[in-house]
């Protein structure tokens, strides 16, 4: 079944189902030749994976075209790693759920894959379980102008309960987010969000808010 009960649930309240039903006929097992062209062309992707906790972490990895490859039709390999700090590289010491947004901010286009992953010698290894486009819809247009060289120590990685003032303001005036989820028994999944500056809501230091734009159907973020 391309969908999970907590897609199938939203879909029906919000009236989708038919629509979210002719989507879910392009969800495939494997990566096919084009989505291949397109993903071994990218310079950073966007990993959704999920923490003891439970709790799904968005994390950004880079590289030079060519540092995702595709050995096999359902097989992805990474060959970089997010900062030190960054909770993926504790989520994944062992096989578990991973989520994989490739992006052109230019085009736009983008290619999801859901599966499982793992780190292995200082790569990141995702098994596909679906793999799919999505609405191009909300991009907003940037230039990727290249890597930047890894720092010499720790990213400065920082936990807290509540958002600071900074952050608080610097969420305000951003047109573009990506928020990761886990459904226990289908997986992760890893999403990007975009609109005006001004889209995403600071409620107080500890909620947000953000409205559901007319999308593809499928729910993918709401429904876990």
């Amino acid at each position: 079944m391309a969908y999970h009960p907590g897609e199938l649930e939203v879909q029906q309240r919000a009236g989708v189902r038919a629509a979210a039903e002719e989507n879910g006929d392009g969800i495939l097992e494997s990566i096919p030749p084009r989505a291949r062209d397109f993903l071994e062309r990218r310079q950073f992707a966007l990993l959704g994976t999920v923490d003891r906790e439970n709790r799904g972490w968005a994390s950004v990895v880079t590289g030079n075209p060519g540092f995702i490859s595709v050995p096999q039709p359902r097989l992805l390999r990474i060959g970089a790693l997010p900062p030190a700090g960054d909770p993926l590289r504790d989520n994944l010491k062992e096989r578990a759920h991973a989520a994989v947004l490739a992006i052109d901010l230019m085009s736009p286009r983008r290619v999801r894959l859901n599966g499982f992953g793992v780190i292995d010698d200082g790569a990141i290894f995702v098994w596909t379980q679906q793999v799919y486009g999505n609405c191009r819809r909300y991009i907003q247009e940037r230039i990727f102008t290249g890597v930047r060289e890894p720092a010499s120590g720790p990213a400065g990685a920082a936990h807290a309960a509540e958002l600071s003032e900074h952050q608080r303001d610097l969420i305000a005036g951003t047109d573009t987010f990506f928020i990761a989820s886990d459904h226990p028994d289908s997986g992760a999944d890893v999403s990007h969000k975009g609109g005006a500056p001004g889209f995403v809501q600071v409620i107080d230091s500890r909620h947000l808010s953000y409205p559901d734009y007319n999308g593809n159907s499928m729910f993918n973020t709401l429904g876990t």
